[in-house]
């Protein structure tokens, strides 16, 4: 048995000019209105008028892949964003009982449960049972299958996932900002790096959703005093 932290790596190169450029000639072809120029400035400005107008069509001119070490109940979440392309690591085809994976089964230390909590103690015998059925039932011949039914949703996974720049506000939007209500914390703890990751690395784009999950920040830190 094997606890992992969740990670967050692009597997992109996260050009924030590159990709204000590309996108500012997409939206001048349409508008035909002012000469293409190498001015970030002007791109900036004209990045920051689709966002406000809710021309964010220009957005998907420029994709981003990402990959996650996270658990099933995050990506059984995440993956309900369809205008996204996915690569998960198979908890149906791994056999965690094989070589190469040590006999052990990975699980995602959960940020939802304290350590100094009783309750860890309980999460982590829940899951060192569930690694010794799955490695007893694997003695007795199960298929893949069969073995797969025995994974709770804390068994650790690799997720990547490639989405534009418009598909990734939204997910960011509901993921990390929790616009539509709370996310699950897994799900926060790998989205919330991944809009400050974004943030930091293309302008203009992500400003208004960063400055909302600053916001949540602070209200909730001031909540806990």
């Amino acid at each position: 048995m094997k606890i992992v932290e969740a990670k967050i790596e692009p597997l992109t190169k996260i050009d924030g000019e590159e990709a204000l450029m590309l996108i500012q000639k997409v939206a001048k072809t349409c508008y035909q209105t002012e000469k293409i120029t190498d001015d970030m400035e002007s791109a900036k400005r004209i990045i920051r008028q689709l966002i406000n107008s809710g021309h964010h069509s220009m957005l998907e001119f420029y994709n981003v892949t990402m990959r996650y070490m996270t658990n099933i109940a995050a990506y059984k979440d995440l993956r309900t964003h369809r205008h996204s392309t996915w690569g998960v690591e198979s908890t149906r085809w791994c056999r965690y009982d094989k070589g190469k994976f040590n006999g052990e089964i990975k699980f995602l230390d959960p940020i939802e449960i304290p350590k100094s909590s009783p309750k860890y103690q309980v999460w982590l015998n829940g899951c060192k049972q569930a690694e010794q059925n799955y490695l007893e039932m694997a003695k007795l011949g199960a298929t893949a299958d069969e073995l797969s039914l025995l994974l709770p949703q804390s068994t650790a996974a690799e997720v990547n996932v490639t989405a534009n720049l418009r598909e990734w506000r939204h997910v960011l939007s509901l993921r990390a900002c929790n616009s539509t209500g709370h996310a699950r914390p897994c799900v926060n703890e790998i989205m919330v790096p991944t809009l400050e990751l974004f943030h930091e690395k293309i302008p203009v784009v992500f400003d208004d959703l960063y400055e909302k999950m600053m916001e949540i920040k602070a209200k909730d830190a001031q909540k806990q005093r």
